[in-house]
């Protein structure tokens, strides 16, 4: 597939959202013309363009619903921001239905209060869709000091022109030093609970995977800590409060520890 869910949502989302705001838009002109043909033109513009984000509304709920299950697959908990972007996406669904269905019923005749009571409707529907749409760019791009202290650890990053210290030159080891085989086994391990739960749909590692999250190519050599990598993994927000990452707070101790081993492993330059 040349596209994630996750953009096919994005590109579709598009459509309804301008379609109900350029809909609002006619049906006030309407409101506020003057002319009876202007009146009639605009409000049959409006109609239209109601009608064209009722439609358009299903592929990008449908999209947007599979993009879910795919970025928060198995066991991992989709953040409170993504339950109310689904919520608040369903909710302007049905209000833009409503209110499609009674100017169809009316054959779009409603006058006086009703024509009032229609047009205050849809822009409720105009507004609670834009929530949507900020709580989805939330989603999406995140906050930029939450990725930043994600990536960082929180520490404050400083250019500078420095020379690198100079390292002093080391004699080979006589011996390779021994591999540990239950590391081993547990990077492995953790490796696949990182492709099993979809973390590559937001993460990227080595050039592979989505760039929605903090890239995970050097995270062992910012975060070499197991400790604060389980930790993370179990409770983002714990860790960077502002992080919308998912919370894997339903995999077992051992299943963290491995997960935790593989992001450890990912030193920069491996």
């Amino acid at each position: 597939m040349f596209l994630s869910w996750s953009q096919v949502h994005g590109a579709l989302t598009h459509f309804p959202v301008a379609l109900l705001i350029t809909a609002v838009v006619f049906d006030i002109g309407s409101l506020r013309s003057r002319h009876k043909e202007r009146q009639d033109a605009w409000r049959t513009v409006s109609f239209w363009m109601l009608a064209g984000a009722v439609v358009m509304a299903v592929p990008s709920l449908l999209s947007g619903w599979i993009t879910g299950l795919t970025v928060f697959p198995g066991k991992a908990r989709a953040p409170a921001i993504f339950d109310w972007h689904w919520k608040s996406a369903l909710a302007t669904s049905a209000l833009t239905a409503i209110v499609l269905w009674w100017r169809v019923r009316s054959r779009d005749r409603l006058s006086g209060k009703s024509r009032l009571a229609c047009t205050l409707l849809m822009t409720a529907a105009a507004g609670v869709v834009s929530f949507t749409g900020h709580l989805g760019g939330t989603l999406v791009f995140g906050d930029e000091s939450a990725s930043l202290a994600e990536s960082v650890g929180g520490q404050e990053v400083i250019n500078t022109a420095a020379k690198p210290a100079e390292q002093p030159i080391q004699k080979p080891a006589t011996k390779p030093p021994a591999v540990d085989a239950k590391l081993v086994q547990l990077i492995q391990a953790g490796r696949k609970l990182y492709d099993e739960n979809g973390c590559a749909n937001c993460h990227r590692i080595a050039g592979k995977g989505a760039t929605t999250a903090p890239d995970l190519t050097g995270t062992g050599t910012r975060h070499p800590s197991l400790e604060w990598q389980i930790a993370h993994i179990k409770n983002p927000r714990a860790v960077v409060p502002k992080s919308t990452m998912p919370a894997y707070d339903a995999l077992s101790e051992q299943e963290l520890k491995a997960l935790g081993a593989y992001m450890v492993s990912l030193r920069q330059g491996r």
